[in-house]
């Protein structure tokens, strides 16, 4: 993960117990990338598009130590028309 360290992470900070500001570690962000993409994705939620779930499995998944099972459940086929 230490191709993380660019310039950009100086800027992210965080608070600790203390009410101090630190700057963030690239595993404090990712964390706080998940826990974004928990909020703004719920369970059952439609993608829409290819590049939707690109994003969402690179949000959730990237910067585990380990590897991680995952099972997406893909329906291909249009939604009913509702213009009846």
């Amino acid at each position: 993960m230490s191709q993380l360290s660019l310039a950009f992470d100086a800027s992210l900070m965080i608070r600790d117990e203390q009410g101090r500001y630190l700057p963030a570690t690239a595993e404090q962000i990712l964390d706080a990338a998940r826990k974004v993409i928990d909020q703004k994705v719920q369970r059952g939620a439609a993608f829409t598009s290819s590049e939707l779930v690109k994003e969402y499995l690179v949000a959730k998944l990237d910067g585990f130590e380990r590897e991680v099972f995952a099972a997406l459940f893909l329906d291909a086929r249009p939604p009913a028309s509702t213009d009846r």
